[in-house]
């Protein structure tokens, strides 16, 4: 019965990794182009999943939408997919999906009263995000922006939204949580 319990889980894992890479492909495309770096739905998907499954589920997720676009899915913003993307201005924020996951996924898994501290753990994410994001875009740029300027092209323009998008997760999330354990735990 133990043997048959895990692989009934391990077939919900995959089936939840596989529709949840699904849904992040498909919102991560669209994206608003104000410079350089676009504004996308892929947080907001980020956000979501990264509270409502374990770590190694969100882990999993993300490492998949990412290796899909690598491979050429044109499934990063503005619908493009390659390499190329990881190394242009915007590959940093890609790659800060990883840590930007890993810290509301952890932190998700310590704290206990989640529903309260979601947007602050959003927050703490995406501030890593900025900082991932910016660091590869100063770089990419061949360190030839200052400091100031990357932070009106990496991160300013994109507070407001990403704070709408953080009460909006946070939102969703809260009410989903008892509804998605609840799947896991059968």
């Amino acid at each position: 019965m133990n043997a048959k319990r895990r692989s009934k889980l391990l077939v919900k894992d995959i089936v939840y990794i596989g529709m949840f890479t699904a849904l992040q492909c498909i919102i991560s495309g669209f994206s608003i182009p104000i410079g350089p770096i676009s504004i996308t739905l892929a947080t907001f998907g980020l956000y979501i999943f990264s509270s409502l499954f374990p770590l190694r589920i969100s882990f999993s997720i993300v490492i998949l939408y990412i290796l899909l676009g690598i491979c050429g899915l044109p499934v990063f913003s503005n619908f493009q997919g390659g390499f190329s993307v990881i190394l242009g201005v915007t590959g940093g924020y890609i790659i800060g999906y990883i840590p930007m996951v890993l810290i509301i996924g952890g932190l998700r898994e310590i704290v206990k009263d989640r529903k309260k501290l979601y947007p602050l753990i959003m927050i703490l994410a995406t501030l890593v995000l900025y900082v991932v994001g910016s660091l590869h875009f100063f770089f990419v740029n061949n360190q030839a922006t200052s400091l100031v300027r990357i932070i009106e092209i990496c991160v300013l323009p994109f507070i407001p939204l990403d704070l709408l998008k953080i009460f909006i997760s946070s939102v969703i999330s809260s009410r989903l949580k008892p509804m998605v354990e609840k799947s896991l735990s059968l």
